[in-house]
């Protein structure tokens, strides 16, 4: 959405006699009743790298505890067995990008990652003879 739309919509928000209703951003979590939402602290264009963008910014943290991108997961770990080798292939727990072992950070999603010795699951490959 640009500016202009957004000053649209509050604009008819107002001429519809709403001028005091509360600005809230609606979560994607699961509730009863209305839609869950966190209220709007305050508005404005951004600074610095974010210069071109118009900002919100919430009363409260919309990212759960455990859910931030700087929260390590460990990588999905696949070993396949082939005739005279072994092949482990790593994962990222977000999205699925194949990633190298000494990776910190999935080039795909930007998610903080690890890897560790132990394997997921293992998936025996046999080739034909």
């Amino acid at each position: 959405m640009q500016l202009i739309e957004l000053k649209r919509r509050v604009e008819l928000a107002l001429n519809r006699d709403h001028a005091h209703a509360e600005v809230v951003v609606t979560l994607d979590e699961p509730s009863v009743g209305g839609r869950m939402g966190i209220p709007i602290s305050s508005a404005g264009m951004g600074i610095d790298w974010e210069a071109c963008e118009f900002r919100l910014e919430t009363a409260t943290p919309i990212v759960r505890k455990g859910r931030t991108m700087d929260d390590p997961l460990r990588m999905y770990c696949h070993k396949y067995e082939y005739d005279t080798r072994t092949q482990t292939i790593y994962h990222c727990p977000i999205c699925g990008e194949h990633l190298k072992k000494d990776m910190k950070f999935c080039f795909c999603c930007g998610k903080k990652v690890f890897s560790d010795t132990t394997i997921d699951r293992v998936q025996s490959c046999k080739t034909r003879k």
